[in-house]
């Protein structure tokens, strides 16, 4: 009785320490703008549902590595059917990686394939700490493994528009 106990107990603590559904990678592309994102996809027990992160090539030098990115589909408002991920662009051009002072955040429909991307433009003492839509109902696909990050296609960036400010 006290064996079978104790294979109970391992076999549940090793229940717990595998992780859940752990997807291969994807790639993010967007049809009207050179930028793409690499992403990877966990589902987690409990608040989070589907996690996922990852890198933007929103410079579109082939190098996404500058810019991580995470996010989750868990929010009510996103269901199964959209989900969001954030970040804080990193200035790569200057060669210290330095912080945009905004923070962007893409909402991906799943459905349509439509996007949209909300951002703020920096200090609050500015008048820029008030989300803003930078981007809305843009197309996008996904396609299974890396992204490449071959050069860039001669599209746009996402933030061409965006005022370039570091900390």
């Amino acid at each position: 009785m006290k064996k079978l106990a104790i294979c109970a107990l391992v076999l549940s603590l090793a229940a717990f320490a595998v992780p859940k559904s752990h997807a291969a990678q994807q790639c993010i592309h967007f049809t009207n703008f050179c930028d793409s994102i690499e992403i990877e996809q966990q589902t987690v027990n409990g608040e989070f549902g589907i996690v996922y992160w990852g890198d933007w090539d929103w410079e579109c030098t082939g190098d996404p590595n500058d810019t991580n990115i995470i996010g989750t589909n868990k929010a009510p408002a996103l269901a199964q059917k959209k989900f969001a991920l954030g970040t804080r662009p990193v200035d790569s051009s200057s060669g210290t990686d330095i912080p945009f002072a905004y923070s962007a955040m893409f909402v991906f429909n799943k459905v349509d394939h439509l996007f949209d991307l909300y951002g703020t433009l920096g200090d609050t003492d500015e008048g820029g700490g008030s989300a803003i839509p930078f981007q809305l109902a843009q197309p996008w696909t996904v396609t299974k493994g890396s992204c490449g990050y071959a050069a860039p296609n001669g599209k746009p960036r996402l933030l061409a528009n965006r005022p370039i400010k570091t900390n």
